[in-house]
């Protein structure tokens, strides 16, 4: 997970997920739901508020050549690569 700015003025951010065999990815925070097929999630954003989000990667079916499966699991975290928590807030100009 990509770290996010401490503060916006925007009403929304993009949240970029790097995960191998992703199917889908949801953000879920404050100001709601929010769920992709690809790694860039829009999540809006409510007007001077703290939002804290988090990250639910699903992982996708996946079947070698030896025709072993694996995948079909999630991971969540409300943490960045840096360890930092998922954290934003907006702040109205």
């Amino acid at each position: 997970m990509n770290p996010l700015p401490a503060t916006t003025d925007q009403l929304s951010i993009v949240v970029h997920v790097s995960l191998g065999h992703m199917e889908e990815v949801t953000v879920v925070t404050e100001s709601g739901t929010f769920t992709s097929s690809t790694s860039d999630v829009e999540v809006t954003l409510l007007p001077n508020t703290a939002h804290h989000l988090e990250v639910t990667g699903k992982v996708e079916v996946v079947q070698n050549s030896d025709g072993c499966q694996y995948g079909g699991y999630t991971l969540s975290t409300r943490f960045d690569e840096d360890f930092n928590p998922l954290v934003i807030e907006q702040r109205s100009p």
